[in-house]
């Protein structure tokens, strides 16, 4: 549910009366499609809260006040809002284009910026532009194929509609306390909890059917094996049933399912232990080279970072190889140290030429479906053309620490 057009028009229209002549005094958002904006006015700080988020777009009055700064917040659309509406001043709070968009334009003895919010079901967002009415800021990422919305573009208005629409008021006096701004947000909070408890009853669902199968395929190696397969088939029951009276929407079903998954989360994993080689590059950097297909693993999931670069023979039959403390600026030869032990520590060591993958483990998803151990899918990549360097691998191999990372 988003505010139509009559009830936009009607929150304008109490905006209008307290925030014209106010002074902006900061934004704070509160998750990628939420924030709130704080005004003084003559009587005391007025917060305006801003919804991009699909399907609840608004704007309203809120008490809740913008949460304590407490660092940056990695939000860039903040920053800029602060940067650009400092101290700035609301002349104008206004409908347009006779469709659900509000204009707020702040003024200061030099120049204009405005703020622009389309309060549309399929693409709410929030706009900063300048003077000349090109955007320098959008609260999300604009996905329009219709409109190019993007900073250092110009501004241009949401798509005529087809056909006018009748638009009941839904936040009359009586459905509910408060003035208007108090029943919309109270409507809003009583929508978003209903939201939230279908995303989790479908979360703990999507859990506890993992888990099932999980459980199911644990039982069939335990009888390849010719184990015990009681204690199992009993966790099995148990979660199946949990699984059932979720899909049937029980009481508390949901509470019992998140339970189970948080008891299953809270189970001791044993981890293989890290068996890696350690060499080093001329300058000093770390390479390390996995010990076996297990320990490919490790390696790769557990030991590297995403800047960490990554290095195995194009066949695939040899160790992962990572380069750490890997900077942007390397020179070639460090890569060329690492590429080498690729080669060394694989089924082409006795090649003329072998060829490389490198890339950041960043780039480097786990492959499910792959049958191997250690499958994995690569999301960019370039190859190196390696020739045999006995003098370099020389003196990698005289680098080896003793005792293994």
């Amino acid at each position: 549910m988003t505010l139509n057009l009559t009830e936009l028009e009607a929150v304008v229209a109490d905006m209008q009366k307290v925030l014209i002549g106010s002074t902006f005094l900061d934004f704070r958002q509160l998750d990628e499609f939420n924030g709130i904006m704080a005004l003084q006015t003559a009587n005391g700080i007025k917060n305006i809260r801003f919804s991009a988020s699909l399907r609840l777009s608004r704007i309203h009055f809120t008490k809740s006040r913008p949460p304590a700064a407490k660092g940056p917040t990695g939000y860039a659309f903040e920053g800029k809002m602060f940067r650009e509406l400092k101290e700035m001043r609301l002349k104008e709070i206004k409908t347009a284009f006779g469709d659900r968009v509000v204009i707020m334009r702040f003024s200061n003895d030099s120049y204009d910026r405005k703020l622009i919010f389309e309060c549309s079901g399929h693409h709410p967002n929030l706009f900063l532009t300048d003077e000349h009415e090109e955007v320098i800021g959008l609260l999300v990422p604009s996905h329009s194929k219709k409109r190019l919305l993007k900073i250092g573009r110009r501004y241009t208005k949401p798509l005529a509609r087809e056909k006018a629409i009748t638009e009941a008021f839904r936040f009359a006096p009586g459905s509910g306390k408060g003035d208007l701004s108090a029943r919309i947000e109270a409507a809003y909070k009583e929508l978003e909890a209903k939201e939230a408890s279908v995303l989790k009853a479908v979360e703990v669902r999507n859990g506890l059917a993992e888990l099932l199968e999980r459980i199911k395929r644990t039982n069939q190696q335990l009888r390849e094996r010719g184990q015990d397969v009681q204690s199992a088939l009993e966790h099995a029951a148990k979660v199946e049933l949990a699984l059932r009276a979720v899909l049937e929407g029980q009481p508390n079903a949901v509470e019992q399912g998140e339970k189970i998954l948080e008891a299953e989360r809270a189970k001791k994993v044993e981890r293989p232990k890290a068996r890696h080689r350690r060499f080093e590059t001329r300058s000093g950097l770390p390479i390390l080279v996995a010990a076996d297909e297990q320990d490919n693993q490790v390696l790769l999931f557990e030991t590297a970072k995403d800047d960490d670069l990554w290095f195995q023979v194009e066949s695939g039959a040899g160790a992962h190889v990572i380069l750490q403390n890997a900077r942007k600026d390397l020179p070639f030869e460090e890569l060329l140290d690492a590429a080498l032990l690729a080669v060394f520590f694989s089924k082409e060591h006795e090649s003329r030429e072998a060829p490389v993958l490198c890339t950041h483990k960043r780039n480097i998803r786990l492959d499910q479906k792959g049958r191997q151990l250690g499958s994995i899918r690569l999301l960019r990549t370039q190859t190196f053309k390696i020739r045999p360097d006995p003098v370099r691998m020389k003196r990698l191999l005289s680098s080896e620490k003793g005792a293994r990372a």
